[in-house]
């Protein structure tokens, strides 16, 4: 008996030590994601990144709710979530800048983590049958919403920081989105090519208005084109260089009609472009959630067959009603 229960002990040891070294593995492939992901997020965000950039940010979250998601299969310790939890927010607080609105998006951000992670396992609980897919369905509402809050409080200190550093170019960028689809709204685009110069548009309305322009003298047509110059400079108030693209006349016309209907509400402009950009993203949300169904079901496959993993059958008792 004794040679029997120190085999079991034994055992019993082995087993613990091997949940154990799978459990930490698995924390620290999830916290190692999550600090990544924050790095990536921040050079996207503040290091001057081209838009192309933030597919690495959607790809190592995608990667985090996975190794999270399994992390919470694995490990039913509250205190061993919060711990590796408080560590990521620990790292976001040191990459990310230091204000108040980021520290929010992050305290959030860490709260729902957590609330993901119990709706994981209540979700595995529940089911009679284990389904990768069930299980994470219904929690990851709760996950993508954590992102897009913390995205979003960084989104807005980064809007408020470079309109407040520089509101003429924030116009002028409004300005330049604006007169790019100016093309797209007449019939004759070539009229509205933005790359020709001012001075070759000049000369096409002067065509326009005075059907005789090419057979009058030169200094005739220096005339009518200093004409429709004024009456240019008069209508927008803008003095148009002849060497410059119409793109680059057209943007300065725009970006001060913007700066004067929208003086008044310049303090509303972060808060606007935020909400933007977050309902933007919330719309390709779907995406980003099955893209995390189908990344999750691969691993969880090939885990299991691996061995990581292991499906087994276990009797449970239920309530029924009976009279």
């Amino acid at each position: 008996m004794e040679i029997g229960d120190s085999l079991r002990q034994a055992q019993e040891h082995r087993s613990r030590s091997k949940k154990f070294i799978k459990q930490f593995f698995m924390a620290v492939i999830t916290t190692g994601l999550l600090v990544a992901n924050w790095w990536v997020l921040y050079q996207a965000m503040f290091g001057g990144q081209p838009t192309s950039y933030w597919i690495w940010p959607a790809v190592i979250s995608a990667f985090w709710v996975m190794s999270v998601s399994f992390f919470a299969l694995i490990n039913p310790d509250r205190i061993t979530f919060f711990t590796f939890n408080a560590l990521g927010l620990v790292a976001y607080l040191i990459i990310m800048p230091k204000d108040p609105y980021i520290f929010f998006g992050g305290a959030i951000f860490f709260l729902l983590s957590l609330l993901f992670q119990r709706r994981i396992q209540d979700e595995e609980k529940n089911q009679l049958n284990f389904s990768i897919r069930r299980t994470l369905s219904n929690g990851l509402t709760i996950i993508t919403t954590a992102l897009l809050i913390m995205v979003g409080f960084l989104v807005y200190t980064n809007v408020k920081s470079d309109f407040n550093r520089n509101p003429d170019e924030f116009y002028r960028s409004l300005g330049r989105t604006a007169v790019k689809g100016v093309p797209y709204l007449t019939q004759d685009r070539s009229r509205y090519n933005l790359n020709q110069t001012v001075d070759e548009f000049f000369r096409k309305q002067a065509q326009e208005e005075y059907p005789q322009f090419n057979q009058v003298s030169a200094s005739q047509q220096r005339l009518l084109l200093e004409q429709i110059r004024q009456n240019f400079q008069q209508q927008f108030g803008v003095n148009a260089n002849d060497n410059d693209t119409l793109m680059v006349a057209m943007t300065e016309v725009v970006t001060q009609r913007l700066r004067e209907a929208l003086g008044r509400f310049e303090r509303f402009f972060p808060l606007f472009f935020t909400v933007l950009i977050v309902a933007l993203m919330r719309t390709f949300a779907f995406v980003f959630n099955w893209a995390v169904l189908i990344l999750s079901w691969v691993f969880y496959k090939i885990l299991l067959a691996l061995k990581f993993f292991r499906i087994e059958k276990q009797t449970v008792e239920v309530e029924k009603l009976d009279i």
